[in-house]
């Protein structure tokens, strides 16, 4: 599995070694870094590569989905959405 997140290693979140909801926070060939997921060849940092067992691959199969939602309630709260319903 690549981690296709870009981040900015300075905000308060990259800080605290969350850079996963970094407040810059970019997408490997959307955001820059060249290539992305339709791209015939992407190299990556070696740091942004997981391996996953194969009796795993079906729960792996939810990573971006869950990971989409979990970003989707941290900007809510970021973003101050008080007495807003969110749907995930």
């Amino acid at each position: 599995m690549v981690d296709p997140h870009l981040h900015c290693t300075q905000c308060t979140p990259c800080s605290n070694q969350q850079n996963n909801i970094c407040d810059k926070l970019g997408f490997l060939g959307l955001s820059g870094g060249g290539g992305g997921g339709l791209s015939e060849f992407v190299a990556v940092n070696w740091q942004d590569c997981h391996a996953i067992s194969e009796s795993m691959l079906d729960v792996a199969a939810l990573i971006e989905p869950l990971a989409v939602a979990r970003h989707a309630l941290h900007r809510a709260k970021v973003t101050n959405w008080k007495d807003q319903s969110v749907l995930v």
